[in-house]
Order: structure tokens, then C-alpha cells, then sequence
């Protein structure tokens, strides 16, 4: 039954049940039109699928032939991923998460035929980075489809496979590498991390089926040949973040500074989050962590850009940005450097005092290092992986210089006239300034923060609140012992314990 439109007599002759079909058909089409404008935004991996579904033709259909994954021959890899994590949920793969970035090179396996959309695809990770950080070098091993017939690290897929190793094979409690069920056709030395691949077959070109399919912040940047014990999280022998952040009215130097006394082999408790179900030893190494400045030359002094260097071979649990907090708290001069003496000294001060994290977005794992590992890449894809950064840079970079010449040109505002006054935003108080030029000067002289990192160290400094309140006095959260002992305890008393303890050792 269509929905026409009918004239005021035609609705009169209508019997009461003809009305009520018609109000019904109604009632229905209008909930599918607010359907269709309050619907969910496609995800990035819906997007993807959409972008390369298979288009409908005309022509006669031609059976395709399906591959049996489960026969094809296979080979262990490592890819060296890089992705801008801005608008991604991280890159752990979570079932209650779209848009993570494992979800995403998943399909875009799926997507290229390098694995069966049914098999499990078992990834081991070099670090796992929280939802908006980015990643330059994040290695990830993995077994994909191959080329070759035979020669090393070349495995065929057993027909059966068992339901409880469908696991990752990254764990979070030791070392365990869970091996995919997998037949090697020959008997290899597997003790090296890598491998020369067979150079009278040519391999399919991984780096280019994967990024024609992937999305825009996403790209693989190279490949290497690994043996079936390689993994990428405990072989990685240094692990490099960079944390971008504005200068503003912060001070760098007494930043720099206090940096140095983290570096060492030390307890890091007090700069991370406790998770005591998959970590209970907080003692790290940072072998180096300084302040150093982009080069931006053109830039006035508040508006130049700094960056964090943090070299360590692990980390903590949102250890970097915690950390951050720490040091932006005293480049404001809001704490001196003695509080981080005084957070390092455990059995002084177990319990972490609470502040706030950094904001994700400016943190970036810079590399990842591996010894003795080569990486592959075809010259013409290398070329279009150049232009594509290049492009997507390009269209960032004539954003921020028109957004920074607006801000120069209402800084230098004398002619509009102001009226009413400044209570208490941004820490101001003003009733005075006659021009914007003038207000942008008083604004930089009492305000705690600068403009352009105002709302970046709101949170984490407290900015917000009108007196500021020193961290060693603020509220303790509960210490590792308390939380271990919380966790004992309800584990206990967790009728399910067993499986509960087997899907916590894989994360």
C-alpha cells in the first residue's frame, strides 16, 4: 500500500479501517525518515568495506573461484605500521569498540585475501597505544598468505583448529608466544628473527594490497620475513615516544630539567595506572627524556612548538602521559621539581597523590627497535606512501597557517571597540581593555596559561579551579597493596575463577 496524497472527499469516504491502514502506513514511513537522519555514522572499517565493495554489473556472472584459506600456503611477516590514532579508539581491538586500528588492518586483510575471513588473526604487537595516540613505527607480526610453495617459514594451516587457541598471542603476565596450530613444511632453525625470503618467486606486494584498501591515517610502511617465534612486543629492544606540545608561558628549561631526574632505573608506581591483574613489578629503566624544540623558526615565542623525547625499552601504563602532567605542572610553576623525588621514593610516598592525565592526541610511539631487522618495500609503492603524507600534510599545514594569521590578525585588532567585561575567564579579570590588541595583552599577563595551550593543561593543572592545590596534599589512591589485596579477594570469591584466569593471561 502507497502512501498518496488523497482529497478532503476521499478521506470522508473512507471506512474507519481504511483511515487506520492509512495513519499506520504513515506512522511507519515517518520513523524510517528520522531513521535515516539520526542513524550512526558509518564506522572507518564500514567505510572501507563500502569503499571496495564489489560493484554489480550487467555482464553475465562469472562463477569466481574461492579460495580455500585453509589449504593456501602461509609465511610469517612483520609489518611496520604507522597511523595518526586521532579519531580512533585505540589500537587494541575490543568488541565493544569500533574503529580501532588492529579492527581496521583486520578487515583490510580480510578485504585483500591475505587471510580467511573465518581464520583468527593472531597479531603480536610491540606496544599497544591508548585511543588518539599515534604510532610512527608499530611493528606487528602476523601469518599471511603467500606466494611461495615451499622454502622457510613457509606453513600450511591444519584442517582442524582448537577453539581455546583462538587467543592473542600478545599476554600481559610473561612471554608467552601462543603459536598459531600451524604444519611448517620443513624443518628450520628458528632462532633468528628473521629470514631471507625466496628470491626465485616473487612475493605478493603486502605494503600496496594493504594500503589501497586502508584508510586515509592508516599505512604499512614496510615488511620483513620473520620465523614462526618472533614477536613483536618482546623483541623490541627500545620503545621512542614524542610528546608534542605549545610552548605558551610554560618553562622549558626548568621542564628539561626536571626530566633528567626520571631518567634511571626506578619504581614508576606513582606514574602510571595500577592495573594489578596484568602487571605487578613497576621498576622500568628510561634511558633518556628531554625537551627539545621543532624547528619552526617563523613562529612568535609562545606559539612555537616543543616536543618530549622519552626513550625507554617499557613502559607503565599510561606512564608517558602521566608523567607529562607532572612536568607541565612544574613548567608552570605550580610545583617545584622535588615532587618528583618524592614520587619516585615508594616506601615515602606509596600511594599516588591524584592528578589528572595529559591529553592522548600530541603522543606519538616515534620508533620501535629491533636488532638486525630489514625491512622491504617496493619503489613505486615507497613513491605513492611519500605523496600520500605529503598531501595529507599539505592540507594541514595551509589550515594552520591561515587559522595563525587570523589569531595575528586579531591580536593586532585596534579599532574594534569593546564593551562589557572579563570576569573570571581563563583566570582574567578586565574591564578596561578598549581594543582586542589590548585584551590579548592582558589576557597573556593573567592568565595562568597561555591561550594556546590553555585548554591542552586545563584538566591535568587544575586550571580551572580558582586556588590551586599542591599534589602531595591532594586525596591518595588506594596503593598497590591495597589493590592486590582487592583483587585476591574477589577472586576468591568468584565462583568462576579458573575461566576468569585464563582469559586474563592473554590480553
Amino acid at each position: 500500500m502507497e502512501a498518496n496524497l488523497f482529497t478532503q472527499d476521499e478521506l470522508t469516504e473512507m471506512t474507519k479501517q481504511e483511515l487506520i491502514d492509512k495513519y499506520l502506513l504513515l506512522q511507519t514511513q515517518h520513523l524510517k525518515l528520522k531513521n535515516n537522519h539520526t542513524c550512526k555514522p558509518l564506522s572507518k572499517t564500514e567505510i572501507m568495506i563500502n569503499k571496495f565493495k564489489p560493484r554489480k554489473t550487467k555482464r553475465r556472472k562469472q562463477k569466481s573461484r574461492e579460495l580455500d584459506f585453509l589449504h593456501c600456503n602461509y609465511r610469517y611477516v612483520a609489518f611496520k605500521v604507522a597511523y595518526l590514532g586521532w579519531d580512533y579508539n585505540g589500537l587494541q581491538e575490543n568488541g565493544d569498540l569500533s574503529d580501532t586500528i588492529e579492527g581496521v588492518l583486520k578487515e583490510a586483510l580480510r578485504q585483500v585475501k591475505l587471510v580467511g575471513r573465518d581464520l583468527p588473526v593472531r597479531f603480536t604487537k610491540c606496544g599497544r597505544t591508548d585511543k588518539g595516540v599515534s604510532g610512527f613505527v608499530q611493528v606487528m607480526s602476523l601469518m599471511v598468505r603467500t606466494q611461495h610453495s615451499d622454502g622457510p617459514h613457509v606453513v600450511k594451516w591444519k584442517d582442524c583448529m582448537q577453539e581455546d587457541n583462538d587467543t592473542e598471542s600478545d599476554c600481559g603476565n610473561g612471554k608467552q608466544v601462543a603459536q598459531t596450530n600451524v604444519q611448517v613444511t620443513k624443518d628450520i632453525n628458528t632462532t633468528t628473527a628473521t629470514c631471507e625470503p625466496n628470491k626465485e618467486c616473487k612475493e605478493f606486494d603486502y605494503v600496496m594490497m594493504l594500503n589501497q584498501v586502508l584508510p586515509a591515517e592508516i599505512r604499512i610502511l614496510g615488511w620483513t620475513p620473520v620465523d614462526e617465534s618472533f614477536s613483536a612486543r618482546w623483541q623490541c629492544t627500545q620503545r621512542v615516544y614524542h610528546y608534542y606540545f605549545p610552548r605558551g608561558k610554560l618553562d622549558v628549561k626548568k621542564m628539561n630539567n626536571a626530566a633528567q631526574l626520571l631518567c634511571g632505573t626506578h619504581d614508576y608506581r606513582n606514574f602510571c595506572k595500577l592495573n594489578v591483574a596484568n602487571c605487578r613489578v613497576f621498576i622500568r629503566r628510561i634511558d633518556e627524556f628531554s625537551i627539545k624544540p621543532v624547528k619552526e623558526s617563523s613562529l612568535s615565542e609562545s606559539y612555537s612548538l616543543y616536543y618530549a623525547v622519552i626513550s625507554a625499552s617499557g613502559f607503565l601504563y599510561h606512564q608517558v602521559r602521566q608523567m607529562m602532567t607532572i612536568l607541565f605542572l612544574i613548567g608552570l610553576g605550580r610545583e617545584d621539581s622535588s615532587l618528583i623525588s618524592h614520587l619516585l621514593d615508594v616506601e615515602s610516598c606509596p600511594s599516588r597523590p591524584a592528578y589528572d592525565l595529559s591529553p592522548a592526541y600530541p603522543l606519538v610511539l616515534f620508533n620501535s627497535v629491533y636488532e638486525s631487522m630489514k625491512w622491504n618495500l617496493d619503489r613505486c609503492t615507497a613513491a605513492r606512501l611519500l605523496m600520500h603524507f605529503q598531501t595529507y600534510w599539505s592540507e594541514l599545514a595551509i589550515k594552520t597557517c591561515m587559522v595563525r594569521e587570523l589569531i595575528a590578525m586579531l591580536e593586532n585588532d585596534s579599532e574594534t571597540k569593546l564593551t562589557g567585561s572579563v570576569d573570571g575567564f581563563m583566570g582574567v579579570s578586565d574591564s578596561e581593555s578598549s581594543t582586542i590588541k589590548d585584551l590579548s595583552s592582558k589576557i597573556c599577563q593573567q592568565s595562568p596559561a597561555h591561550g594556546v595551550n590553555y585548554q591542552f593543561l586545563k584538566q591535568p593543572c587544575s586550571l580551572q579551579h580558582k586556588t590551586y592545590k599542591k599534589v602531595v596534599d591532594r586525596q591518595k589512591c588506594k596503593s598497590f597493596e591495597e589493590q592486590l589485596e582487592a583483587f585476591e579477594r574477589k577472586r576468591q570469591h568468584s565462583p568462576t575463577n579458573s575461566e576468569q584466569d585464563t582469559k586474563r593471561s592473554c590480553v
